[in-house]
């Protein structure tokens, strides 16, 4: 028993339970999102980089190139071809105009959207 009586065991009991089932609901959204996340890791796209191996790619954008693949994050942009030429050689990066995004980009998009619906649509199962 907790050294608040019957009120703090009750309450500490009440916690847990609430802890319980958030903890359930995260779990499932978790598998959604990682379900999610394989679907765009196995999705189509090209991805070349000769930037040595020992650097970090994170911060050293190396002298690669990068088409197609818009999970990459680094110049993934097509639309404004000096945008993407620019971010790998580490020169001043133009943004890319309205309309610029290519049809990988809009696909990559589509799979986002769809992944949240089917994300929000087992929250919503949950709560019924």
């Amino acid at each position: 028993m907790s050294h608040n009586g019957e009120a703090g065991t009750n309450a500490a009991e009440n916690t847990k339970g609430f802890f319980n089932k958030f903890t359930t609901g995260t779990e499932d959204l978790r598998k959604n999102i990682n379900s999610f996340a394989d679907d765009l890791l196995n999705s189509k796209g090209t991805h070349s980089n000769t930037a040595d191996a020992s650097r970090d790619p994170a911060t050293t954008a190396g002298t690669g190139s990068h088409t197609g693949n818009t999970t990459s994050g680094l110049g993934s942009s097509t639309g404004g071809t000096t945008a993407s030429n620019n971010f790998q050689t580490g020169t001043t990066r133009t943004e890319p105009q309205a309309g610029d995004f290519s049809s990988d980009a809009q696909v990559a998009g589509g799979k986002i959207s769809e992944g949240l619906s089917k994300a929000g649509a087992k929250l919503d199962e949950r709560r019924s």
